[in-house]
């Protein structure tokens, strides 16, 4: 597999993944990142919700580079409509696949 230059040469496999189940009142706005601890965004995700169960956000697969210490951040926009409001995360998922 190529090395990517931007990341030192470093074999960027295996490819990993970040997924959370995300259950809420209404339409919202899910956002997971995953970042590294030098403050470098790795991967990010953009979606929404409609209200209806548990529903997954995943990030989709990226390259790891055996970064062993990364961080998750989600924010989360709710409806903004003054009706009821929840939003519950469930299960922070991260597998990597060879």
């Amino acid at each position: 597999m190529p090395t990517d230059a931007a990341r030192g040469g470093q074999d960027p496999s295996p490819t990993c993944a970040a997924a959370i189940y995300v259950e809420a009142a209404g339409p919202t706005g899910v956002v997971l990142e995953v970042w590294d601890t030098n403050g470098n965004r790795r991967f990010g995700a953009v979606r929404t919700v409609n209200g209806n169960g548990n529903q997954q956000v995943t990030t989709g697969e990226f390259p790891f580079y055996q970064d062993h210490q990364l961080q998750f951040r989600i924010v989360m926009q709710g409806r903004g409509d003054g009706g009821p409001n929840f939003v519950r995360l469930d299960d922070l998922v991260f597998q990597c696949y060879s």
